[in-house]
Parts: C-alpha cells; sequence; structure tokens
C-alpha cells in the first residue's frame, strides 16, 4: 500500500469504511453529434479537427453509457499508478487503445486549447468515460450487457457498440462481478483483425507521463505487457514528473522509451 499515498483521499477507501457512493448521472452528447461535420464549423475549429483527425473520432460517441459500470471501474483505478487494480493483475487504457478504438493520433503534440470553459470541461469529461466503456467492452465482452452496430471493417472500433442500460443491481452487482474475474475472462489479443486497417505503432510503448489540456496522468506499458503480447515482469519505478516539462521528454523519449520496452520483453506464446 505505500505505493498508493492518496488512498486516504480515494473513493474506495471510503466505501471500506461502509460510506456507500451516490448515484451517478451521465447524459451523452451523441445526439449533438449526429449532424456533425455539416453544422458550420469557425476555420479555427476547422483546423484543428483536420490536423489531429479528430472527425471520426465525432462519431464514437455512444448513445447510453452506462451509470454504474464507470463507478465500478473507478474504485479499482488508483492516480498514483493509473492501471486497474484487478483481482488477477494491473490492466490501463493504452495508447493502442486509444489509437484502435477512436482512430486519432497518438505521437506528435499535445493538444492544447487555446480557452476551455466548464461546460467544454465536462464534455471532455464524458469523451473520456465513453472511450473507457468501449474499452471495457473490449477487453470483457461477458462483464455487462451490450449491442453492437454493423459498420465498415476500416472504421474506429469504438463505432461498433451501442450501450445499453445498467444491469439490475447497479455499481454494487458490477464491483461483485469486477471481483470474481479471472485471467481467462479477459479478452488479451485485441484488434488482430483490425491491424490492416490501423496497424501496431510502437509509439503507444511510451513510458512516462502524457497530457491532455491541463491533466497530466502517467502511461506505464511495462505495467500491463500482457496487454501487448508480452509476459509480465516486476516494473521499473513509477517515474516523476520530469522538470524539463512533459511535452519536451515526450518528444524526445517516445521512440527510445518504446524500443527499451521490446528489447527487454519476451512475447507470450499461445498454445497452437
Amino acid at each position: 500500500m505505500s505505493v498508493f499515498t492518496r488512498y486516504a483521499d480515494h473513493i474506495a477507501h471510503r466505501i471500506w469504511q461502509g460510506e456507500e457512493r451516490g448515484a451517478l448521472r451521465i447524459v451523452s452528447h451523441w445526439s449533438k453529434l449526429k449532424d456533425f461535420p455539416r453544422d458550420h464549423m469557425p476555420e479555427a475549429v476547422n483546423r484543428i479537427i483536420r490536423d489531429f483527425r479528430l472527425l471520426e473520432f465525432s462519431q464514437c460517441s455512444l448513445t447510453m453509457p452506462d451509470a454504474s459500470l464507470m463507478p465500478a471501474f473507478v474504485e479499482k483505478w488508483h492516480p498514483e499508478t493509473s492501471p486497474f487494480h484487478l483481482p488477477f493483475e494491473e490492466m490501463t487504457v493504452t495508447l493502442d487503445d486509444v489509437d484502435a478504438l477512436l482512430h486519432i493520433l497518438i505521437a506528435g503534440t499535445f493538444f492544447t486549447p487555446p480557452y476551455i470553459n466548464q461546460e467544454a470541461a465536462l464534455c471532455l469529461v464524458m469523451e473520456d468515460l465513453e472511450t473507457s466503456q468501449c474499452w471495457i467492452y473490449k477487453h470483457f465482452p461477458h462483464l455487462c450487457d451490450r449491442k453492437t452496430h454493423c459498420v465498415a471493417v476500416d472504421s474506429p472500433c469504438a463505432r461498433r457498440w451501442k450501450a445499453r442500460h445498467a444491469i439490475p443491481g447497479g455499481v454494487a452487482e458490477y464491483r461483485w462481478r469486477l471481483d470474481a474475474l479471472s485471467v481467462d475472462d479477459v479478452v488479451w489479443t485485441l484488434y488482430v483483425s483490425h491491424r490492416p486497417h490501423r496497424p501496431f505503432d510502437d509509439a503507444s510503448l511510451y513510458s512516462g507521463h502524457i497530457r491532455r489540456e491541463t491533466h497530466v496522468t502517467r502511461h506505464l506499458p511495462a505495467m500491463c505487457l500482457r496487454q501487448y503480447g508480452f509476459i509480465q515482469t516486476i516494473p521499473r519505478p513509477i517515474p516523476v514528473v520530469p522538470t524539463g516539462g512533459i511535452d519536451r521528454w515526450f518528444q524526445s523519449h517516445i521512440i527510445s522509451s518504446a524500443r527499451e520496452i521490446k528489447e527487454n520483453s519476451s512475447i507470450v506464446q499461445h498454445a497452437s
């Protein structure tokens, strides 16, 4: 527990003490995007959409986010390390997941909008929640109820699912299901059929800090090597925020840190 220096303020600690969380209300913005990009946009916005290749991203919102599923996973997530701490091992939303699910750039310059108000910030939080929910659908196909769309094979993977109502029992039921998970309940060999349309990018093995607007988080593939098809080993110490700035560190280490992981990891050999 020494790694979790902020555990006393974590929702999991309050639940352990007998304090249940209140209901979470999640509203999807999918309906607002149905006419996008036919709606007129300022040229500055269009330039951002083009430069960061966000057009397909606008079609990846869920029509009905599960307000009980995400809180159950949040209870398993710790900001000190970033992965979800599950019964069998740690897992996380990797840059490879983001690349395959949303088809957005995972290398280059971090996106920094010139101005962001409260409404825009809430929309960004919703996008993160919906991305995480699609990640759950992909890795844990039997954990929750979901429906699929018929989409083109080269479309972002996140467009394939349509969320349904939360299961009876809500967060408590999902919490029980998560605690009962085993390694055999997880789909590890992801995106195999999608690789011809979205090849694996070595940049997704970058180890260090990443930034979105002003939010900084750790991306530590060495803690979740099985998700990349490697044998899990004891991970390296958790890195501290670089003194020279996250953007500068990312640009100078994205290739070298990925190469280091590939050279020091062994591929899982599946039985034939």
